[in-house]
């Protein structure tokens, strides 16, 4: 996969990390792969991802989407948190769409 490293530069500002986020018909995994042997920037999925916060919320005990909600969830407060101590927060690419030629 081709991956421009000054686009992802400029999402990424200071933070030596970012979120690969994104539904598997648009390879969100590859894209994830690219960036970690393609840059310095630590590039995590839902996969990989380590949550820092824990979420409990029985109502949703059993469905699948809660895996994908409790990381964005996590995301969102360990940014906060690191806004507070004045720290690089960790970027979230949303993939929406692929192009195969690139």
């Amino acid at each position: 996969m081709k991956l421009n490293l000054q686009s992802l530069e400029a999402i990424c500002g200071d933070s030596k990390q970012v979120v690969v986020y994104g539904f598997n018909v648009f390879q969100y995994h590859e894209l994830c792969q690219a960036i970690n042997e393609s840059s310095d920037i630590k590039a995590f999925n839902s996969d990989t991802y380590e949550y820092k916060n824990s979420f409990s919320d029985k109502r949703q005990k059993y469905q699948m989407n809660r895996h994908f909600k409790e990381l964005i969830n996590d995301l969102v407060l360990e940014n906060y948190k690191r806004i507070q101590k004045g720290e690089a927060i960790v970027p979230l690419i949303f993939v929406v769409g692929l192009n195969n030629k690139n």
